[in-house]
């Protein structure tokens, strides 16, 4: 009697509607049979009418569950859409500032930057006797790593790279969009222009 209380209370609570619904057609399905129908004689009024009750019930259950899962499918979708946009509008956005960067340099920075492109960002070394004496691309912490060191003839070396991201959304922007500002274009960067 017990199983049968927290039974009810389980569709009373959360199967109300599905269950009212097996009812009224297991009613229904009751008064449509014949009174000589195999089932109704084999069954008996009562359990005819649970048993067309529970199938009713079961099949709107199912028939909700396919529904929800079917929805949550469409806006799973319609959210991943969304996101991909989005994506690719950020994407597209810091693409823009990264050219926008790029043509701002004077022709020896982006001089610079070639050589990195072209040697997949290994190490440059330039003695301080060569380097320029005003403020360019390499004292730009954000875009370029780099490292002073003492060679044997007692002269600093300033070791370049191009910080990692830096490195990968130019080279990003060349595989994809086959430049790495709005004038420049790859031919710049094949192996006889660097």
């Amino acid at each position: 009697m017990d199983s049968l209380k927290d039974i009810l209370k389980v569709l009373i609570e959360k199967r109300l509607i599905p269950a009212l619904i097996g009812v009224a057609v297991g009613i229904v399905a009751y008064v449509f049979t014949p009174e000589d129908s195999m089932f109704l004689v084999s069954l008996g009024r009562e359990w005819y009418i649970l048993g067309c009750s529970i199938i009713a019930f079961l099949i709107v259950t199912f028939a909700v569950f396919a529904f929800k899962q079917i929805q949550e499918g469409i806006y799973r979708h319609s959210d991943k859409q969304l996101l991909k946009k989005s994506e690719m509008q950020e994407e597209l956005e810091s693409i823009e500032q990264m050219w926008g960067f790029i043509d701002s340099l004077r022709p020896e920075e982006k001089k610079f930057i070639r050589t990195f492109l072209k040697n997949g960002n290994k190490p440059v070394a330039e003695t301080n006797a060569y380097r320029n004496f005003y403020s360019d691309i390499r004292d730009n912490g954000n875009y370029v790593k780099k490292s002073e060191i003492l060679n044997a003839n007692g002269v600093y070396e300033t070791y370049y790279v191009l910080e990692y991201r830096f490195y990968n959304n130019l080279m990003y922007s060349m595989k994809k969009y086959g430049k790495i500002s709005h004038f420049d274009s790859c031919e710049e960067y094949s192996n006889d222009k660097l």
